[in-house]
């Protein structure tokens, strides 16, 4: 019970840091003043607007420039004192287990007790699977890192025709072939988690954007994006 208690006290502790270090006049705060509106009254989400940024901009509160600045250095100045509170943690060593199978096949897995909101998280080039998890993360910041020799995002049959998943299984098959491995980021976006996939270090060469596009719009292996050997700090969009 007292683990379930310290996971509610560090979730609200990081939505009280949200609300402390959003400006109130910026962005975020108009997009979540607007859809409570909506989902008050029914309707969908701004985002599945067609003109959503559009409206995001129309919504925004103008106020004279020194009061923003005011209010943006305030809270970043809450912000910069809760981070700093929290920096002990920061200077733990990881825990790091690395694991073998039977059949060869290689884990490594690496436990963060927290991580600085600014902190890049060094991936090491694990032959076969890499696990990365931050055990204290903050809101839009890095919660899991997954890197895999053939981690190719999932897709679900019954939402594509026969022909499509014949399509999508042959290409991952070729993937699969060349050892092509994927770079998962999942984010810990206040109470909702997002995962963000990337080509881990170079992109297979047999990897053909245009064409797969060409196959179908929704060809799940577009999901996976450009190259990187880092996960991004931040959550991306």
């Amino acid at each position: 019970m007292r683990n379930v208690v310290t996971l509610i006290n560090d979730w609200r502790q990081d939505v009280d840091l949200f609300f402390d270090a959003e400006p109130c006049q910026g962005a975020t705060m108009a997009q979540m003043g607007e859809n409570l509106a909506r989902l008050t009254a029914g309707l969908q989400p701004i985002q599945s607007e067609v003109n959503a940024a559009q409206l995001l901009a129309n919504l925004r509160v103008r106020v004279p420039q020194d009061v923003e600045a005011n209010d943006v250095n305030t809270k970043r100045a809450k912000a910069d004192a809760y981070w700093s509170k929290e920096r002990a943690s920061w200077s733990q060593p990881p825990r790091t287990q690395p694991l073998i199978f039977a059949g060869g096949g290689r884990r490594l897995k690496i436990d963060y007790a927290a991580v600085a909101p600014d902190f890049v998280i060094p991936v090491p080039d694990e032959d076969q699977y890499v696990e990365i998890n931050v055990a204290k993360s903050y809101a839009r910041r890095i919660r899991w890192i997954h890197v895999a020799r053939g981690g190719l995002p999932h897709y679900i049959i019954g939402e594509h025709t026969s022909e499509q998943n014949d399509v999508y299984f042959a290409d991952q098959q070729v993937l699969l072939k060349e050892g092509a491995k994927v770079m998962s980021c999942t984010y810990d976006a206040v109470g909702v988690l997002k995962t963000v996939s990337y080509w881990y270090r170079e992109m297979p060469k047999s990897m053909d954007p245009a064409s797969l596009r060409a196959s179908s719009a929704n060809h799940p292996l577009l999901a996976v994006r450009a190259p990187r050997t880092n996960c991004p700090v931040t959550m991306p969009q």
